[in-house]
């Protein structure tokens, strides 16, 4: 009597294949996701020099907002965003001094991040010292996230005087 010839390449495409196909069909519509949500390769600082950047607003943020604990659920995709902006720094520079006259070099360093509960948003504060304050005691740059999904919302740029 003659025995089937047995491959493993047949067993293989009989009982793994298929849920190979799945993955693929699955993880091709993430990524294809990836470019239109919020991707954590993509940085979404650049939308500000995009053709039709987020709005900007000359002021602070008007809504009450608490600053987030340092184990807060947020903490690990605030470092990311964190990432995104301090490698995009010269772009906050270019926000204030689009909307506000400055002269002097700014450096900024990240302040806090905020949570406002009632909106939905998530603050995040980066402040430039002024190297001469006289009237000014630095520029602010609030940039503003939707929650959940933490989407580039609007920026907020402001000349924070001496008190």
């Amino acid at each position: 009597m003659l025995t089937p010839h047995f491959h493993p390449l047949h067993f293989f495409v009989r009982n793994f294949y298929p849920y190979l196909l799945l993955n693929a069909i699955f993880l091709l519509g993430a990524s294809g996701t990836c470019l239109w949500q919020n991707c954590p390769h993509r940085s979404q600082m650049r939308q500000f020099i995009s053709p039709a950047p987020p709005p900007v607003t000359v002021g602070y943020y008007p809504e009450y907002h608490h600053p987030l604990p340092e184990n807060h659920f947020y903490c690990p995709k605030i470092r990311t965003l964190r990432q995104d902006i301090e490698s995009n720094e010269s772009l906050l520079c270019q926000l204030v001094q689009k909307h506000i006259p400055v002269k002097s070099h700014l450096e900024f360093r990240f302040s806090y991040a905020g949570y406002d509960s009632l909106n939905k948003r998530l603050i995040l504060r980066y402040f430039a010292p002024n190297p001469a304050p006289g009237e000014i005691a630095g520029w602010q740059v609030q940039i503003i996230y939707r929650l959940p999904k933490l989407i580039l919302e609007r920026a907020f740029v402001w000349a924070v005087p001496l008190e």
